[in-house]
């Protein structure tokens, strides 16, 4: 017999005047389906935005609403500044919502801010949850005082949230479990939040190029996606005689702050700021037509961008935090910062054909594993086994 779950979401969505909920990325058709596969009704808890139809292009955005998915508004806020202004706001609405919906279980999609403060309310009114664990969060004292502080804290909260939660699922294998441990009683699992579709997959060949594309996938709204680092190893690429582009996917607030330093490199004219794609075909064809995807991040869980780049046979040197080792050979990682490491990885796979085609293959065929149908069963299964266990009690 299916069942109904309350799903708490940290994704901005916006709502047309016609109650339709369209999303930038992710957060599509395809993502609910997953969750479908098991339950059959879905209310999801989001920050969420309502907005006119004047200036709203839909060609931009992807339709989020789907039979069986019903949307529950909490407010747009965008920083701490904005969760302090409309916390009590906040606490109405999901104790509404905890009182006028029927539903069998919780799911905490964490680390979030909200995902936080939604804890906070089902540890007082001892409400049973499960936790999807997307992310951990890097706690340096490089950080300025204030994000170390609320670091510290969002970090010990989230080990009590996995702690006290009677199933949780992680998207990595061994770092997030280990850095974030389930209670021994608990149900535990690990899957990919990626929609990785058979009609996603590219069979690459080695090509010959005078100009090779670098590519990076990822919002610009934080600095620790190695943005800064791309750059680098792209200005030393083409000083070293080895011409390269750089496509940048993904929009946000310090897009400004790359331009500029692109400029100052000289390199302005060989880089592309995309923009965010919410088009699968679109985002997929870049994969296709760029030649190595470099992603330098600080901090990972298991990014899906790395998988989708290995679905379509693109080389892949990526730093070594999180995840990332349970998809990448060894010497295809690097600390975030090692801009000469990574110049000499693109440089020997540059000149190397074989070496290049055998990690293409090599990436491709890995890529399976997490193929849509997969780990929507692997899903199924661990919210099987979930209720199972709370029959049982």
């Amino acid at each position: 017999m299916k069942k109904r779950a309350l799903l708490y979401v940290d994704h901005h969505f916006l709502q047309t005047p016609d109650r339709q909920v369209w999303v930038k990325t992710q957060h599509d058709k395809l993502f609910w389906e997953k969750y479908l596969a098991y339950f059959d009704r879905l209310y999801v808890v989001a920050r969420m935005k309502e907005i006119p139809y004047e200036g709203f292009d839909k060609d931009q955005y992807m339709l989020s609403s789907t039979e069986g998915v019903d949307f529950l508004k909490l407010p747009d806020c965008y920083c701490m500044r904005d969760y302090l202004i409309h916390m009590i706001q906040i606490y109405i609405q999901v104790k509404r919502y905890q009182r006028h919906y029927q539903y069998d279980i919780v799911i905490l999609r964490v680390p979030s801010v909200m995902g936080t403060f939604l804890w906070k309310f089902l540890r007082k009114h001892r409400v049973p949850y499960v936790a999807e664990v997307c992310a951990q969060i890097e706690v340096s004292e490089a950080k300025k005082i204030i994000e170390f502080a609320f670091s510290k804290v969002m970090n010990r909260c989230l080990c009590h949230i996995c702690r006290n939660a009677i199933g949780v699922s992680y998207v990595n294998k061994s770092i997030l479990p280990l850095r974030y441990p389930a209670s021994e009683d608990a149900v535990v699992t690990n899957y990919s939040s990626i929609d990785l579709t058979r009609d996603f997959f590219y069979k690459r060949e080695v090509l010959k190029k005078e100009t090779y594309t670098l590519l990076h996938v990822s919002d610009l709204n934080s600095t620790t996606k190695g943005h800064g680092t791309l750059l680098c190893i792209a200005d030393k690429l083409n000083k070293l005689g080895y011409p390269v582009n750089v496509i940048i996917v993904g929009g946000g607030r310090h897009k400004p702050y790359y331009e500029d330093m692109a400029k100052k490199m000289n390199i302005y004219n060989k880089v592309s700021f995309l923009g965010q794609i919410s088009s699968r075909n679109e985002l997929r064809k870049i994969y296709i037509d760029s030649d190595f995807f470099v992603f330098p991040s600080e901090s990972e869980g298991l990014p899906r961008v790395v998988i989708e780049a290995m679905a379509t046979g693109l080389p892949c040197i990526t730093s070594n935090v999180g995840g990332i080792p349970e998809l990448l050979e060894k010497n295809y990682m690097h600390n975030p910062n090692e801009t000469d490491e990574f110049v000499k990885t693109i440089v020997c796979l540059i000149t190397n054909d074989q070496e290049r085609k055998r990690v293409i293959n090599r990436n491709y065929e890995c890529a399976h594993d997490y193929e849509y149908e997969i780990l929507k069963q692997r899903r199924k299964d661990f919210f099987q086994r979930i209720f199972c266990k709370l029959s049982e009690e």
